[in-house]
């Protein structure tokens, strides 16, 4: 129980209602406090949002700057830990510092933000009113009735898209008032990898062709964190051993750092291992290397639905 007693005075529980665990949070120093932190960022702010007029182009810019200058160090939590100022100038700080110096630049910046208190999927679903359940924090904002998450700790994210982690059912923003309001976390939109090929077959059974993989916000995140940083020479033999051992030419990627669209990978290919010929007839599946060949749900009893994340 999350309870105070001082002296005489009546024992106040603040876990019974979340407008109680959101007054107990949201008083707290490490929080409410490093919200209201303005100066340390005005001159960079300015910068940021000079000659930019609308409400979602200047999020999209400030979510950019605090992306690109904070680096996380993978300490969760909802509260501050050297604060805000400490971390702007370092350049490094935890979900709460970057966060908070995101909503604080947003909120300066004329665009009403605020925190949102989350329990992320390795941690348990918060259930109850009970602020110990809550171990990390991200930002919200309206423009035009229309919702926007944002969490700048990561750096492949961008507007409505998330860490992956964090899509724990629901969340709840707090308001400086002392009101509170649960919040969707699953995406409404769903993300997409969309494959196309063209391939032609000569008369022994050798392939080759043209491939075209689009991947659409969950997707593209998912593949920017996984291969960002990857050699590409090291790669490219990664999907040739996964795709039967094709053999890739002329390998090209769109918008692998335009966050804000799809990521589109394209290349041609050989392959004399996927036509079976049998006297005058070819036997070929549709799917070619694509196909699935074994079945991903090993476990005999499933008790808990799939996280397709």
């Amino acid at each position: 129980m999350e309870k105070t007693q001082f002296h005489q005075e009546p024992v106040k529980d603040y876990s019974l209602t979340w407008a109680g665990v959101v007054k107990t949070i949201y008083e707290s120093p490490d929080f409410g406090n490093e919200l209201k932190e303005r100066a340390y960022f005005d001159q960079d702010l300015q910068k940021i949002i000079e000659n930019i007029g609308a409400k979602v182009d200047k999020v999209d810019a400030i979510f950019k700057f605090v992306q690109n200058k904070m680096n996380w160090n993978n300490k969760k939590g909802y509260q501050t830990d050297k604060g805000v100022q400490r971390a702007y100038l370092d350049g490094t700080g935890n979900a709460a510092e970057i966060n908070f110096i995101l909503i604080a630049m947003l909120n300066s910046a004329g665009i009403e933000a605020n925190p949102v208190l989350l329990s992320t999927i390795d941690h348990g679903i918060p259930q109850y009113p009970n602020r110990t359940i809550f171990n990390y924090v991200i930002a919200a904002v309206e423009i035009d009735g229309k919702q926007i998450l944002l969490d700048a700790t990561n750096k492949y994210t961008t507007l409505n898209i998330i860490p992956l982690n964090t899509i724990n059912w629901t969340g709840r923003m707090v308001k400086q008032d002392g009101t509170s309001q649960e919040i969707k976390l699953v995406p409404n939109s769903q993300s997409r990898k969309a494959i196309s090929m063209m391939v032609a077959i000569d008369k022994n059974g050798g392939m080759s062709g043209k491939y075209v993989v689009q991947r659409t916000d969950y997707e593209a995140l998912k593949f920017r964190e996984k291969y960002a940083e990857i050699n590409k020479d090291n790669y490219l033999e990664k999907i040739e051993n996964d795709l039967s051992g094709i053999q890739i030419s002329n390998y090209n990627i769109e918008n692998s750092k335009n966050l804000s669209k799809p990521v589109i990978e394209n290349f041609t290919f050989t392959t004399d291992n996927q036509c079976e010929i049998i006297g005058d007839k070819m036997y070929i599946n549709p799917q070619l290397f694509l196909a699935q060949t074994q079945n991903p749900f090993v476990q005999e009893k499933r008790e808990f639905p799939v996280c397709f994340g």
